[in-house]
């Protein structure tokens, strides 16, 4: 058993070896066991701030360009000490070289001993880097789990629907003035909920946040944007009446594009949150709702109003 020592693995030690486990399609249950490695990795990528103490370990991925993979890094039972356990798993690019802070290349949204998700789509062909690591100094024992969905009619995981009533062509549930209601685990940018304004280019969205054990979690929304238009995103209360501004929310909310560069963030205006944004361009961009409490469900709700600017 792995008690007494290593176990048969597919991961590597550093990053770029020759010897590396190459992922080319779906798999899943890849045992790591990473107390026979080292830590060559203490920081994520980008200087995120964002501590990795424990030993890496790598495998390879060859995607096509256009790709969406989504990655799921849990603890194996059979770890030893699984309450000093923290998963954080992060992607490298072919030269293993840290690149710039992007939330879309690391997952670490968990306290100790959770799961860690992530999807990236790859907008070029070519080879990346898998890092296995952890926020706790030392090794564990992990299963990785590495998802190619494909949006042809069959739900996999790390797809948000696929085929069906409510589901979008590239597969997101569709939320719209007959469907207000966040669904699913929308916590990316691929898994988003899809807003479809009305004629009024007017809706209220309603949702919950946080409650997952430990897991800051986002809430995700896609929206198309045509150029020259302004978005404004409105706090409501939690029931859809307007907002009174009693008691200070703990919820964020910001306009994103699909790499999370912000377009603008939420600002308290009689106590209620505001947020506005200008696009002199066309394209597809992200309204993310963060709470810092990620400890207990927090309901709300958002009047989107979409206008000419």
């Amino acid at each position: 058993g792995v008690d007494g020592g290593t176990v048969e693995q597919r991961g590597v030690d550093s990053c770029g070896d020759d010897e590396v486990y190459v992922i080319t399609g779906t798999e899943e249950d890849l045992l790591v066991d990473t107390r026979v490695f080292r830590s060559t990795v203490n920081s994520l990528p980008g200087s995120c701030n964002v501590g990795a103490a424990g030993n890496d370990a790598f495998f390879a991925v060859d995607v096509q360009a256009g790709e969406y993979w989504h990655f799921h890094l849990r603890m194996s039972n059979d770890d030893p000490d699984p309450m000093n356990r923290n998963p954080i798993l992060y992607l490298l690019n072919a030269s293993c070289a840290e690149t710039q802070c992007s939330r879309e290349l690391f997952a670490n949204y968990c306290d100790s001993r959770q799961d860690e998700h992530f999807g990236f789509q790859f907008n070029e062909s070519g080879r990346w880097y898998i890092g296995i690591d952890d926020s706790n100094a030392g090794g564990g024992v992990y299963l990785l789990d590495a998802i190619r969905p494909t949006c042809d009619g069959t739900p996999e995981h790390g797809e948000a629907c696929d085929g069906g009533e409510g589901c979008s062509p590239d597969c997101r549930r569709i939320l719209n003035d007959e469907s207000v209601f966040e669904t699913g685990f929308n916590f990316n940018v691929f898994e988003a909920n899809l807003i479809e304004l009305p004629a009024s280019n007017n809706l209220t969205i309603q949702g919950d946040i946080g409650g997952f054990e430990g897991c800051a979690y986002p809430d995700v929304y896609a929206i198309d944007i045509p150029a020259g238009s302004m978005l404004r995103v409105e706090e409501l209360g939690a029931d859809g009446n307007p907002c009174t501004g009693t008691g200070a929310s703990s919820i964020q909310v910001a306009i994103q594009n699909r790499t999370g560069m912000t377009r603008a963030t939420s600002t308290a205006v009689m106590g209620c949150a505001l947020t506005n944004a200008n696009f002199p361009t066309e394209g597809r961009f992200f309204i993310v709702v963060t709470d810092a409490r990620a400890d207990r469900r927090t309901p709300y709700a958002y009047r989107l109003r979409l206008a000419r600017m």
